[in-house]
């Protein structure tokens, strides 16, 4: 950790699919749901030397992964903060029109990328 002023680190997701995605916070387990264009963007601070983000991801889900000390991270889109949860119907009635078990829907496929695992075994 360091004894300086706060570190920062900077995302920003764009939804390329045709359905939502659910985006998951790590460690914190916040949940939001991106809509078809949806492009938001996420803040991290922290008092780490280096903080970053860590990516996992399939065709519904993206988990982002709070790393390097970070303690706060801020998701907005067009500049506003986006509350917890939003989208969420929306999501359940993709699932439901598409018959997707919207707990198991983000387990469905393994990640075809998993930065911070590959990042860790060099």
């Amino acid at each position: 950790m360091s004894n300086g002023p706060p570190q920062s680190a900077y995302l920003e997701l764009h939804n390329y699919q045709s359905h939502p995605v659910q985006l998951f916070i790590e460690p914190w387990g916040e949940e939001y749901f991106l809509m078809p264009g949806d492009k938001v963007a996420l803040q991290g601070t922290g008092k780490g030397d280096r903080p970053y983000f860590g990516l996992d991801f399939s065709t519904y889900q993206v988990t982002v992964w709070a790393e390097g000390g970070i303690g706060d991270v801020q998701v907005s889109k067009n500049g506003e903060p986006l509350e917890i949860g939003c989208n969420f119907e929306a999501w359940h009635r993709f699932c439901k029109a598409e018959g997707v078990d919207p707990g198991s829907a983000c387990k469905s496929e393994p990640s075809v990328l998993q930065a911070e695992g590959a990042r860790r075994e060099r």
